[in-house]
């Protein structure tokens, strides 16, 4: 059953400056802003780190840190009532977004909280390991088929205990599969550590994932045609948590 509780949730006005909207953002360590009109209060959008980086030079370039934060803030906002939030990591990988507020179950207007994906990842962690304890040998198998480089820690323990339950164990690994996260990793090593792993044999899998808003177009280019060669395979983020781990249990 899940046990998720969402966080408290923080919101702006539509008219506050881009500029304090982040500065409040980074006071309280969060990666989210709910936007309310100024008129009725009205849930009118949301503005996340995701919607930072991806309108950053655009922002800069015109230097609108003073304009409002509804400029560039998301209106097409999804929300879930309580009674349902446990539908969140699914409408998260459907959406293809990170955040989701929770409104009451009776009346949709008044937000009582906002889920983020690691909350969602935490949760089904934690719903895993309390679902089928495993022996050592089976939990190792993972250690030996699977490599990581970058990868968040939360969502890699996730990954291992997430296959060791599905995939029949133990067993022998046809080979070593390599994750790499490159948005963990500087830009300055990546042609090195990626012809490095194209040099190692045993990796009869290699697994790209990067997020296209972090890095230059012509780089994101470049890593996407890997998923041509033999070997490879590129994920871009978001990363449907499901979608990522069945690949994963076809290929391994």
């Amino acid at each position: 059953m899940s046990r998720l509780v969402p966080s408290a949730a923080f919101s702006v006005r539509g008219d506050t400056p881009i500029s304090k909207c982040l500065a409040e953002m980074r006071k309280r360590n969060i990666g989210s802003a709910l936007v309310r009109s100024e008129s009725d209060h009205a849930l009118v959008g949301i503005f996340t780190e995701r919607d930072l980086l991806h309108k950053l030079e655009l922002i800069q370039r015109g230097n609108r840190w003073n304009d409002p934060i509804r400029t560039v803030m998301n209106k097409n906002i999804v929300t879930l009532p309580q009674s349902r939030i446990s539908e969140a990591g699914d409408l998260m990988m459907e959406k293809r977004f990170r955040h989701v507020p929770i409104v009451d179950n009776v009346d949709p207007n008044r937000v009582v909280g906002i889920l983020s994906i690691r909350e969602v990842l935490s949760d089904a962690l934690v719903r895993l390991k309390r679902a089928m304890p495993l022996d050592n040998q089976r939990e190792g198998w993972t250690q030996e088929a699977l490599v990581t480089q970058g990868l968040d820690p939360g969502f890699e323990e996730y990954l291992r205990k997430r296959l060791s339950i599905n995939l029949p164990g133990p067993r022998t690994p046809r080979g070593k599969t390599l994750i790499i996260d490159l948005d963990h990793i500087p830009t300055a090593t990546w042609k090195e550590m990626l012809k490095n792993a194209n040099d190692h044999a045993e990796y009869v899998n290699i697994i790209v994932v990067l997020d296209p808003i972090l890095h230059a177009q012509n780089i994101v280019r470049n890593i996407e045609k890997l998923d041509a060669l033999e070997r490879w395979i590129v994920f871009t983020k978001p990363v449907g948590m499901m979608d990522f781990v069945n690949r994963l249990e076809q290929i391994i």
